[in-house]
């Protein structure tokens, strides 16, 4: 959902092995169980080659009731990687709660427009991104995997906004 203030997420994960990023490095967040937003400006004239943009980044939601870790890692100058330092991420606020039956967990977040640098967001505009899901199977450090919402999404293509998915703001 949107408006004219912010745009808001709401992932319902479903995890029966819940395990936490660590606190101390929040460019590591991926690292535990984690939501991940990738947001971008529109990617419908951008070229396949392209790199990442300033104002594109990745939106990261760690584990943790009733409030998780939140970071956000923008392109390095070259555009080829998302790597720290990382942004201000103290207009973003969120809740994470377990589900009810032990299965997983809820996220809600909201993401003001101001902390993204994104200008164009009036109904009809088209936003590029991707979610994902980091999943850590045990305690230690060791990721055991993402799923994202766009098949394309590769390590390789994860610094080419034009191959994320198109996000429609709909009034």
């Amino acid at each position: 959902m949107w408006d004219v203030d912010a745009l808001y997420v709401l992932a319902r994960v479903r995890d029966p092995s819940l395990n936490a990023p660590s606190p101390l490095d929040r460019s590591q967040i991926y690292h535990g169980d984690a939501v991940i937003l990738e947001l971008g400006a529109g990617n419908r004239t951008y070229a396949k080659e392209s790199l990442a943009r300033p104002t594109d980044a990745y939106y990261m939601f760690g584990l943790g009731f009733p409030i998780p870790l939140i970071g956000v890692m923008g392109p390095n100058l070259a555009g080829t990687s998302f790597d720290p330092p990382m942004r201000d991420a103290s207009q973003i606020t969120a809740v994470m709660v377990p589900a009810g039956d032990g299965s997983g967990y809820d996220l809600e977040a909201r993401i003001p427009w101001t902390a993204t640098g994104l200008n164009d967001h009036a109904a009809g505009s088209v936003l590029a991104a991707n979610f994902l899901i980091s999943d850590r199977l045990t305690d230690s450090m060791k990721n055991r995997g993402m799923v994202s919402t766009n098949p394309q999404r590769t390590p390789e293509l994860r610094a080419h906004p034009a191959y994320w998915q198109e996000l429609q703001l709909l009034p």
